[in-house]
């Protein structure tokens, strides 16, 4: 009997040192990592040069309240022969003489502030510092301080087309309309 006892344990005592050392050797998985939401990645806006160019002028004379300069570089196309300007939201807008620049621009510290790309010959500055004379033709509506400032491509030339005033607020959402890449504007 005790014989059988020593057996007993000595096999108990191989089997668990065995099964110990059988023991399969656990090998390392790969687990593939999954974001919830995805990284935003810049995406680079390419900007026609004349385009810019065009742009740059139009603000630098803006700033430099030159309004011949401005006044040389609107649209004289069919209908729009003359300062085309609107308040946000009142419809189709309204014709004054090149003049009024002039009164516009001497009460004012116009900057620009964003533009959008060139989008088929269309594209657009938001400014700000209008500071508009009390009873000028714009003002009796509303003082406004922001505009935004469309421009198209007529006959492979840049052209003004016409001013949009009004709040920042209301412009700044305005100004994505036509194209969602809006970038700061840079002198």
């Amino acid at each position: 009997m005790r014989f059988f006892l020593l057996l007993t344990l000595v096999v108990a005592l191989a089997g668990c040192s065995g099964s110990a050392s059988s023991s399969p050797t656990p090998v390392p998985t790969r687990v593939a990592s999954v974001r919830s939401t995805p990284t935003p990645h810049p995406t680079a806006i390419a900007l026609d040069a004349r385009y810019l160019a065009f742009v740059h002028r139009v603000c630098t004379d803006l700033a430099a309240r030159n309004a011949a300069a401005v006044a040389a570089l609107l649209m004289r196309y069919q209908y729009n022969s003359g300062l085309r300007w609107g308040l946000i939201g009142d419809g189709e807008g309204h014709t004054t003489s090149p003049s009024v620049l002039g009164t516009w621009l001497a009460h004012s510290r116009v900057r620009c502030i964003s533009l959008t790309p060139d989008n088929v010959g269309h594209g657009a500055v938001l400014t700000s510092g209008w500071s508009l004379p009390s009873g000028s033709v714009v003002t009796q509506t509303a003082q406004p301080s922001w505009a935004i400032v469309e421009f198209d491509m007529i006959g492979g030339a840049w052209k003004i087309n016409d001013w949009t005033f009004g709040s920042p607020t209301i412009l700044q959402q305005a100004i994505h309309v036509n194209t969602p890449a809006v970038v700061p504007y840079r002198a």
